[in-house]
């Protein structure tokens, strides 16, 4: 498989999605108490306060064995700063990355909680 284009990232590369399934329970930070939203408040929420910052997406490399690195074809690296903006806690925070082809179509997505299960404090910036 040849590497795709770092410009095939385009206006979809990043959008944080509330999940499709019945997880409507945020598990809030320790000495909280959780809060409940339905599925979509808890969209709108997302959509309202969960932002993504500092997206850099790259070539993936690997050891050369001398002590460098090299790229590794076919896969990239994304990382970025997700930031809750609101005043609620929120888990998972499931960031999707679309590439996009020269004439918009989706080529490749991919899903990740860049959280890793743990939930996303107000005001509380977590690199990924």
């Amino acid at each position: 498989m040849i590497a795709p284009p770092l410009s095939w990232v385009g206006a979809r590369e990043a959008a944080v999605t509330a999940p499709k399934a019945s997880a409507t329970a945020s598990k809030a930070p320790t000495g909280e108490v959780p809060v409940v939203m339905t599925p979509a408040e808890r969209a709108a929420y997302v959509e309202s306060n969960v932002t993504v910052t500092e997206l850099e997406v790259k070539p993936d490399t690997k050891p050369d064995g001398e002590g460098g690195q090299i790229p590794v074809g076919g896969l990239l690296q994304v990382t970025g700063t997700v930031m809750n903006n609101g005043d609620k806690p929120v888990t998972p925070v499931n960031l999707r990355i679309d590439l996009v082809g020269d004439n918009d179509e989706v080529l490749a997505s991919i899903t990740d909680d860049v959280t890793k299960g743990r939930a996303l404090a107000p005001a509380t910036p977590k690199p990924f």
